[in-house]
């Protein structure tokens, strides 16, 4: 052992301080320490930078959609120029250029049509179909959103851009179906044929045995406010299925008064095809009540109100236009097709019937034949409604008892209540009812 112990120390090799100095592993972990401090702020100051990048990105998303909305809004009514100006405003209200720079110009907002199926946006300068609007935080133009690390190994800013892509659309439910502001009330024993709609801004209340095939909408914006008896789902076939929730503002309603004035107007876009001629003409009446023979085809015609409204007597009253400013009562027989018949009356009854009112022609939703009731009050018909492809706008109630299978397409929307009696039948016409007068409605595309 102790021959052994001798070799080991006649093995020993001397040791200089400096290479003692470089084997010493005390204190290693600091160098380490060091090292992984910087690795971690650089990769906490790039999430930093990105971070606020995102952050400045989601602000400018809402500032596009905000102005994609007011760009199509604005060119509902009025000129690109201005529909432009309305964009731009809009997100100068929300990303300031004193804060953010030039984010918009008017080079970055464009209208064209967008297609829905295929997701393609197609530019055209005259469209009022969808717009498309382009905001931009970027180094050429000066306003890239500021970097901090990032900006220390030559990159100041980073580019952030976003687009929104916004459309028109029509509701299916103005088009053809029962809207109100105020309450549906459906009674009894009524049947509403697939694609038919029943909304109200309020709720809906019925009775029972009514029928409601695949297919139907019956829509509030609550479906729980619904008003039923106990029993109402089962004695009251489909409904359940087709309960939906949502609301509209009923922007059709508030447009009213430019019907009114552009059926007088040649070349209006609520001019019908049938009128050749703008000029009004007052019919020859006794000025209380009319004939068909009082009317001329081709022409607008301003009635010439008695104290207590006028009476057209029964007959087919086709391709004309009347305007009244009091109540029109319709007399049993009369016949409505092709013809547009407003007022201004905000009597509850300025259009009124006992029965037997036919509107529209019963020709299983053939193109033509459509009679539109526009009035700024209300509309009552006691018995026997018969309604074809055809359009009833009230700013007030309408309330109507039909004959049976008296109704086939028919866009009935009122700023009050919409009360159907029992009995009725409800059919759907689709693509028959494209000509009643709507109003646009917006969305996002994208």
């Amino acid at each position: 052992m102790e021959c052994w112990i001798e070799l080991l120390n006649v093995a020993k090799v001397p040791v200089t301080r400096a290479q003692s100095f470089a084997r010493d592993e005390d204190g290693s972990y600091t160098a380490f320490g060091a090292f992984m401090l910087v690795t971690f702020l650089l990769l906490g100051s790039t999430a930093i930078d990105y971070s606020n990048a995102f952050t400045a990105r989601t602000q400018m998303q809402v500032a596009a959609d905000a102005a994609a909305h007011a760009a199509l809004y604005t060119r509902d009514t009025q000129s690109a120029a201005d529909a432009k100006e309305a964009a731009l405003q809009m997100v100068e209200d929300i990303l300031p250029a004193s804060i953010y720079g030039t984010v918009l110009k008017p080079q970055d907002i464009v209208f064209g049509d967008y297609d829905r199926e295929d997701d393609t946006f197609a530019v055209s300068a005259s469209s009022k179909g969808a717009v498309e609007v382009k905001l931009q935080r970027t180094k050429k133009r000066e306003n890239g959103v500021r970097t901090f690390l990032l900006h220390f190994v030559g990159k100041p800013f980073l580019d952030v851009t976003t687009t929104a892509l916004a459309e028109t659309y029509r509701p299916l439910c103005f088009r053809e179906g029962f809207v109100a502001d105020d309450v549906v009330d459906l009674q009894s024993n009524n049947t509403f044929e697939n694609g038919f709609c029943v909304h109200s801004n309020s709720y809906v209340s019925m009775n029972q045995n009514n029928v409601f095939e695949d297919g139907t909408i019956v829509q509030m914006p609550d479906t729980g406010d619904l008003d039923i008896p106990s029993s109402g789902f089962e004695r009251n076939d489909g409904l359940e299925a087709s309960l939906r929730s949502g609301g509209y503002h009923l922007r059709i309603v508030n447009r009213i008064d430019d019907i009114i004035a552009g059926v007088q107007t040649l070349g209006s876009d609520y001019t019908p095809g049938f009128i050749t001629t703008g000029t009004a003409l007052y019919p020859s009446g006794s000025g209380k009540k009319f004939d068909v023979s009082d009317f001329t085809k081709g022409r607008v015609h301003v009635l010439s109100c008695g104290g207590n409204g006028v009476t057209l007597n029964a007959g087919l009253y086709s391709e004309i236009v009347i305007v009244a400013s009091c109540p029109i009562k319709f007399s049993h027989g009369v016949v409505l097709e092709d013809i547009v018949v407003a007022t201004t009356s905000t009597d509850p009854k300025s259009f009124n019937a006992s029965s037997g009112l036919v509107v529209g022609k019963d020709d299983g939703c053939a193109d033509g034949g459509m009679a539109w009731l526009v009035t700024k009050g209300g509309f009552e018909v006691a018995a026997d409604l018969h309604i074809y492809g055809s359009q009833i706008l009230a700013a007030g109630d309408i309330e109507f008892a039909a004959g049976a299978d008296g109704v086939e397409g028919a866009s009935i929307v009122a700023g009050g209540k919409v009360d159907v009696t029992s009995n009725n039948a409800m059919g759907f016409c689709g693509g028959g009812m494209d000509s009643a007068f709507q109003a646009e409605y917006f969305r996002l595309a994208n």
